[in-house]
């Protein structure tokens, strides 16, 4: 027994559970063919245009609505700033830190149900702030941080 007691213990890192595991691939493959995508396409640095797998993935609610792309509800979660490797790496840092404690304590299921909701509740906040697609995998990630906090 730790001077704590036998309550839960937050610790940074430790074993890489199931769900995490998978959502870290996910999200490194998805930001891989991101990636390759926006580099074959040639586009001129500065100022990046999205491509044709961001506009089928990332939300445009109008489309998403009115087009039926009710996926991008969820896949615009696993999408990352191509310029800015930083973003997706402590995104997943962060996943990795505190997700696997939170999946250990409430189960891989109740978990990836609870990311996935995470996903769709940050969508409120971060569309009353941009204009354009959202790309937004740090939504998921900081609702679920802000909710179990």
């Amino acid at each position: 027994m730790s001077d704590y007691g036998d309550a839960p213990r937050i610790r940074f890192g430790g074993t890489l559970t199931p769900t995490v595991k998978a959502l870290i691939l996910a999200n490194v493959a998805v930001f891989v063919a991101q990636f390759v995508i926006v580099v074959s396409s040639g586009a001129p640095s500065g100022e990046p245009q999205p491509t044709w797998f961001e506009d089928l993935f990332a939300l445009q609610p109008a489309l998403a609505i009115e087009k039926l792309r009710v996926w991008q509800f969820l896949t615009h979660a696993f999408l990352h700033d191509v310029s800015n490797p930083l973003h997706i790496l402590f995104n997943l840092l962060f996943l990795w830190w505190f997700g696997s404690d939170v999946e250990n304590l409430y189960g891989s299921k109740e978990f990836l149900a609870f990311y996935l909701l995470a996903a769709l509740l940050g969508l409120a906040p971060a569309r009353a702030q941009q204009r354009g697609p959202v790309v937004l995998a740090a939504a998921s990630l900081q609702e679920a941080l802000d909710d179990a906090g």
